[in-house]
């Protein structure tokens, strides 16, 4: 009898956490999935903030297709481009692609606001693939089709969310939640003690 009742609440679950669906930030300006952060930093100042965020910049795009637009010292704002791999799961399969992002840090004192917006899926080139030709399967597409559309591509017939879609979106969350996190981690970050520059 327990062992029915566990089994049942777990089904239960199951159903309800199957059912949830990620409700994505939209700007009401452009349309665009735009997930934003302002984290509070005291005691740093925008020097300090726009610092770690050219760091932070550097580090996370080395790619020479992922790049820094726009560092700009005197309004404390770095912009940047670049894509982090995911893999969509398709009949029980993962398949690679990009996610394109861009990143906006603006820096002030005591504080700093991340945007993370533009979001695009790029698929990899596969030469197996003969019914799509090279082009068509490494152009990139807007996200806002695959994470804000609610028609028959994306929902069967009872309203229910595909799971190719569902990999789509629970994906692309996840992985600019990982950035946020990622940027909050090193904006953040106390200042080591250690070797300074005047020491050199």
């Amino acid at each position: 009898m327990r062992l029915t009742l566990l089994t049942i609440v777990f089904l239960l679950c199951c159903f309800v956490t199957r059912a949830q669906e990620i409700v994505f930030p939209v700007d009401p300006d452009t349309g665009k999935v735009t997930y934003s952060d302002v984290v509070q930093v005291p005691g740093a100042t925008q020097a300090e903030l726009y610092a770690r965020a050219q760091l932070w910049a550097a580090k996370t795009f080395p790619s020479t297709d992922a790049t820094v637009q726009l560092s700009d010292a005197a309004t404390g704002r770095v912009v940047a481009r670049g894509w982090d791999r995911i893999n969509i799961v398709v009949m029980g399969f993962g398949n690679p692609f990009k996610l394109w992002f861009l990143v906006q840090l603006d820096c002030k004192d005591g504080r700093y606001r991340s945007i993370v917006t533009d979001l695009e899926y790029q698929g990899e080139y596969n030469p197996k693939v003969t019914v799509m030709s090279a082009a068509q399967q490494t152009a990139r597409t807007p996200a806002e089709a695959n994470l804000l559309t609610k028609n028959s591509a994306t929902h069967n017939k009872k309203g229910e969310l595909r799971p190719v879609i569902a990999s789509y979106r629970k994906q692309t969350d996840e992985t600019v939640r990982s950035i946020q996190a990622g940027i909050k981690a090193a904006l953040t970050a106390a200042q080591s003690g250690g070797v300074s520059n005047s020491d050199f």
